[in-house]
Formats: structure tokens, sequence, C-alpha cells
């Protein structure tokens, strides 16, 4: 992003991060992986229930942020843990209530949402079950290695939100202007 956080771009007048903040409390508890208690990414949490979780070791890649949250979540009494990207710009507050209201059939599967092409993407909830798994990851691979191996129950969209990722200037501004 050639210093832009992209987790500050401004979607339908508020940040990315805050508007995907505001979605998964419909949810539950939501935890935001933050790098450091100073970070300026903490004050996209105002006004949010957010719990930060800090990730001094967040240069080891995505399985660090994974990894902090598992273990913070570890310790409630939650039965699942969504994971999702926050670069997510066409994701909606339907994405989240659907993920959601399936997940809530049966808090023992894997849930991940597709896009219209039936790429899978995000969100994904991973039962508690699963979480054992989350300690193998390493790198900036994410949770491919894993989901891969497990039986997911997918709910298809008919949009792109679950896989749109923008990562460049050039792909936020060609994405503003499509829209």
């Amino acid at each position: 992003m050639r210093g832009r956080d992209k987790l500050f771009e401004v979607v339908e007048r508020t940040p990315i991060l805050t508007r995907l903040v505001q979605y998964a409390q419909g949810c539950g508890a939501v935890y935001v992986t933050l790098p450091e208690p100073n970070h300026p990414r903490h004050d996209l949490l105002a006004g949010t229930q957010a719990l930060p979780i800090y990730v001094p070791d967040a240069a080891d890649g995505m399985s660090a942020s994974i990894k902090r949250a598992c273990a913070a979540v570890s310790g409630t009494s939650a039965k699942g843990m969504m994971i999702l990207t926050g670069d997510l710009p066409d994701l909606t507050e339907a994405h989240f209530t659907q993920i959601c209201t399936e997940w809530a059939k049966d808090q023992t599967r894997y849930v991940q949402a597709k896009d219209r092409d039936g790429k899978p993407g995000h969100p994904v909830i991973i039962p508690k079950s699963g979480w054992d798994d989350i300690e193998t990851l390493q790198g900036d691979i994410g949770l491919r290695n894993i989901l891969r191996e497990k039986r997911i129950e997918y709910v298809s969209f008919k949009d792109y939100g679950p896989t749109l990722d923008l990562d460049t200037p050039e792909a936020w501004d060609a994405w503003r202007a499509a829209r």
C-alpha cells in the first residue's frame, strides 16, 4: 500500500476495519488483532465493543495473529471462532448474518463463505474442536492448509464479497471508480 494502511480505507463513509467490526458484532464477541497497544488501528475500535489482541510477533505473518486470537478466545465460553481479513470491502452485514445463521444450526461444523464463482473466502468459522490445529500454522499462509483437510459447510453468495480483497492503492482506486 506504499505507506497507506488499507484498514483505514473508507467504505461508505466508515473505515473498513470499523465497518467489519460493526457487522461481526451481530454474531458475538469480537476480537481484533493489532500489532501493539499504541498502533493507529486501535483508534478504529472506538465506539465498538471489539476487544484488542496484541500481536508483538505480527512480523511472523497471519499465523501469529490467528494463534494469538485463538489463545484469547480459548479462555472464553465460545464454541467457535470466526476469522476474516480486514481488507474485504464488499462484505456486508448480510454475509455475516448468513454465515452465523448457518453455523448456529450445528456449531460443531466448519462454515465458510464462497463467492459467486464458488471460490472459498471469508468469513470462516472454526468450531472449538478445530482450535488445536491452529497451533500448526506457520508464516503468512493463513488457514488454507487446515481447511484443505476438513469437511466444510459452504455458504454461497451471489457476489464477490467473500473474496474481493484489495491490496494496492490502485486496486482501491479502481474499486471506488467502479462503484
